[in-house]
């Protein structure tokens, strides 16, 4: 085999992969505005490759090379049932993960067969470098949001009273005396951290930094966006208290902006100051060919590609063939209360659900508790599963001011011969106990009373849907009703049980 052929081959095992991890993970870039980042990954990867290449290592012969070969096959041969699993769980977080290890693998495996142990060491960074484009899993991202927030809303608060504002904070709300502040995840620097993420990984390869510098980076970056961010809200806090709430309003992408500006720049400097470490800028030797690398392997993976999406598309719609419609649902609003009034959606909730139908309400009952409730609907697909992690209590009422209490577990309510499973929760607005019951409905869930189908979101139940050949195929909904006035979380249910009746139609 010619130098040029093993160089056409390497290259197109590697194009294969790239195009088949771009393929699966770039939906979530484009539906979820935390990571737009992602679209710069792959090909900011292919830069650091390039830049690789031109001072690779010597070759060395691979000394377990049968061991490599069958790990490379395993791994090309695990595409098929991850692609099954994610299919029928576009929400779950873990398919997504599988896929980013599975392409970061088939590269080392490609790189180890072509130039050995140092080829394998040399393009790793760059392959590790893929990582950063995977979504956080969902408990991860949670926690640093309500972390975060909390924190800088905290210190936030404490600033501008040290500076002669009178503050108090509510939640993630400062109130100021020209209005009330919110500290929202945006403001915690949760969307810069991720990109900081990003950033200190690719200047780290791009540097040649090495491990413990590259981490140094990373920590370094992390903590100097949580400082820009902190003063950001301050800032924000500080220009509403004394010029008003529009002139914060006016100034708050500006400042993000800014800060985000100001971090990118800080660690590109700092990458700058460390440099590549004297081991590693005495590493580079001259350039060579890679070894023999057989057309066969890059055809096959080429082949093997897209045979996995037409054999999980015929998976599912040879299940599907004789499966009968679900029944749907819908809200009916109850417009004959005469205290019933209808709530406006904000344009940044809006941008953030982009849902397909939506709608807010309120009203008052004869017993005097207070009723608010939201109820979304999308047609099937990503959006619609991004958008029902999105939009969870844990995350939405803290930015309101309010705090979590309990959650009170799930409870399925039987209306209208359907069982809709829903989450309950209570939480504390100033003293006022919120009792908060939140439904994310689809065919997978709302179901025929004495259906032994799956019904929840167990690893278990995943894996069953996915060899009983169950997707997603009719509209997703999301129904959230937030109840005041009751004594305990039992009086409540009674009276949430009664109410479904009148609101939920099929």
């Amino acid at each position: 085999m010619t130098v040029r052929s093993s160089s056409f081959s390497l290259f197109t095992f590697v194009l294969a992969v790239w195009v088949f991890f771009v393929t699966e993970i770039s939906p979530q870039w484009t539906i979820d505005p935390d990571y737009n980042y992602g679209w710069a990954v792959p090909f900011l990867f292919l830069f650091l490759l390039w830049r690789r290449w031109q001072i690779r290592p010597e070759t060395a012969p691979p000394s377990r090379a049968t061991a490599a070969g069958v790990c490379g096959v395993a791994l090309a041969l695990a595409i098929l049932p991850v692609k099954l699993v994610k299919e029928a769980n576009p929400d779950w977080l873990l398919p997504a993960w599988t896929i980013t290890f599975l392409s970061m693998g088939l590269l080392l495996v490609g790189a180890y067969l072509a130039g050995g142990g140092p080829w394998a060491r040399h393009f790793a960074p760059p392959i590790f470098f893929l990582v950063t484009a995977a979504p956080w899993p969902f408990f991860v991202e949670h926690r640093v949001v309500l972390g975060l927030t909390a924190v800088v809303t905290r210190i936030a608060t404490e600033a501008i009273v040290l500076w002669g504002i009178p503050a108090v904070q509510y939640g993630n709300l400062i109130e100021v005396s020209t209005g009330v502040v919110g500290i929202d995840e945006a403001c915690s620097g949760i969307r810069s951290l991720q990109a900081i993420v990003m950033i200190s990984l690719f200047l780290g390869a791009q540097f040649r930094l090495g491990l413990f510098r590259t981490v140094f980076l990373l920590t370094m970056g992390a903590g100097l966006a949580f400082v820009c961010n902190v003063a950001r809200s301050t800032l924000l806090a500080s220009i509403a208290a004394t010029a008003g709430m529009k002139t914060m309003t006016e100034w708050h992408d500006t400042l993000g902006i800014a800060v985000l500006l100001f971090c990118f720049a800080g660690i590109w400097v700092l990458a700058r100051l460390l440099g590549a470490s004297p081991a590693i800028r005495t590493a580079a030797t001259p350039s060579t060919a890679p070894r023999r690398f057989p057309f066969a392997v890059a055809a096959s993976l080429v082949l093997w590609i897209p045979a996995t999406w037409l054999l999980t598309e015929s998976w599912y719609r040879a299940h599907e063939s004789g499966a009968s419609e679900t029944r749907a649902w819908k809200v009916q609003w109850p417009e004959e209360n005469p205290t019933f009034g209808t709530r406006a959606i904000s344009d940044a909730s809006r941008a953030l659900l982009l849902y397909d139908e939506g709608s807010a309400a309120g009203w008052t009952q004869i017993d005097g508790s207070h009723w608010e409730a939201f109820y979304f609907r999308w047609r099937p697909g990503l959006r619609a599963a991004q958008a029902a992690r999105d939009h969870v209590p844990e995350v939405c009422l803290p930015n309101q001011g309010m705090s979590l209490v309990a959650q009170a577990g799930d409870e399925r309510f039987s209306v209208n011969n359907l069982e809709i499973p829903f989450a309950r929760y209570q939480f504390n607005d100033r003293g006022r106990t919120l009792y908060v019951f939140r439904c994310v409905s689809n065919d997978l869930t709302a179901r025929l009373p004495g259906d032994p189908s799956p019904v929840n979101w167990s690893r278990t139940d995943r894996f069953a849907r996915v060899l009983q050949g169950k997707r997603q195929r009719s509209d997703q909904r999301i129904l959230e009703v937030v109840i005041s006035g009751y004594n305990n979380q039992a009086d409540a249910d009674t009276a949430f049980r009664h109410e479904l009746e009148k609101l939920i139609r099929t």
